[in-house]
């Protein structure tokens, strides 16, 4: 076997390290940062949907939680890890959209 059969043996496991890097821990990170931007910059009166379902407005921001407007006069204290999305604001795009961004508007 001698120094040809380490040498492949070497090659081979730092092909499958940097495998293993490209298609697990590179990704990993890239959503990590992703959330932890998606997570700080929460503002009062965004429309964000959590991991459990419920949809609303914050409120108001606390350190490790939110409060979260579902239905008024209805408030509920969510943590911010279980906040998975930030609904975009196009107004201008709602007045001839209905909520399946089909538009309404007949051609003119």
């Amino acid at each position: 076997m001698g120094e040809m059969g380490i040498q492949a043996i070497v090659l081979y496991v730092l092909f499958f390290v940097g495998v293993f890097y490209l298609l697990f821990i590179r990704p990993q990170k890239k959503y990590a940062k992703s959330r932890e931007t998606l997570l700080s910059g929460l503002q009062v009166r965004d429309r964000v949907i959590t991991s459990g379902g419920l949809c609303g407005e914050i409120t108001a921001i606390r350190k490790d939680s939110i409060m979260l407007l579902i239905a008024e006069k209805v408030e509920v204290e969510v943590m911010k890890t279980g906040v998975m999305s930030v609904e975009q604001d196009d107004e201008a795009d709602d007045d001839d959209e209905n909520s399946d961004g089909v538009n309404l508007e007949k051609d003119k």
